[in-house]
């Protein structure tokens, strides 16, 4: 991949590393379906809270190191201790959110025009913290579209003329934390070559099929570039 963008598994597993010292590893990411943009990740604290699986937005990121795999935050591990206690093994409401990332003092991303609400990109700076924007209203406590990594990996790809295979990664923007590209195992049809698809290429998901339609034909996929593996 490139410097501006990362393939997210490189970061499953990764330790991550509060003010205060390490809190757990990365066990899943969370994006939402209408942006396809990384929100938050999937904790999982081990031993330190008994296994706790915590949500940890991704305004809490400090730099991430790609490359050997660590993910400091702006958190201490007495916040992600008392931080709200959501489920990941059902839907995470707006509700949910709003009091997760209230908790934590950071802003609702869906609070303003930009990617991130006010910003464009999940930075705060080091001196200060961006203000939470004028509360605006929650949805209602059905109303979601986070979806995990770990789930939709594994979905189906059909192109207009047919099956090319399944979804085995995400290639995400290193600032914004956007999804640009996905990663395609063809192995039931080309010989298991991975490609690369477009993200705009997606033309409809059936989360409830796991299957995503792209608007693309199998002879163009079968050209497209093996993407570099790093």
């Amino acid at each position: 991949m490139t410097q501006d963008a990362h393939r997210l598994n490189l970061l499953l597993g990764a330790p991550v590393l509060a003010l205060d010292g390490e809190i757990g590893a990365i066990r899943d990411f969370y994006f939402d379906d209408d942006t396809w943009t990384v929100r938050y990740l999937v904790v999982d604290t081990a031993q330190w809270l008994r296994g706790r699986r915590v949500l940890l937005p991704l305004w809490a990121l400090h730099a991430p190191d790609w490359q050997h795999a660590r993910v400091p935050v702006r958190v201490t591990r007495g916040q992600v201790r008392h931080s709200p206690d959501i489920s990941t093994h059902r839907p995470v409401s707006r509700q949910m959110e709003a009091a997760s990332l209230s908790f934590y003092g950071f802003p609702y991303y869906w609070g303003g025009p930009a990617l991130w609400g006010r910003a464009p990109a999940p930075e705060i700076t080091s001196d200060t913290s961006l203000p939470a924007p004028t509360p605006t209203p929650v949805a209602d406590e059905r109303d979601t579209h986070l979806r995990s990594w770990r789930e939709v990996t594994g979905y189906h790809v059909r192109a207009r003329d047919g099956d090319i295979g399944h979804i085995d990664d995400f290639v995400v923007a290193r600032d914004t934390w956007q999804i640009a590209k996905l990663l395609i195992d063809t192995s039931n049809w080309i010989g298991g070559r991975a490609v690369l698809i477009s993200r705009d290429a997606v033309e409809q998901v059936s989360w409830e099929e796991r299957v995503v339609e792209v608007s693309l034909t199998r002879d163009a996929v079968a050209r497209s570039p093996e993407p570099i593996r790093a």
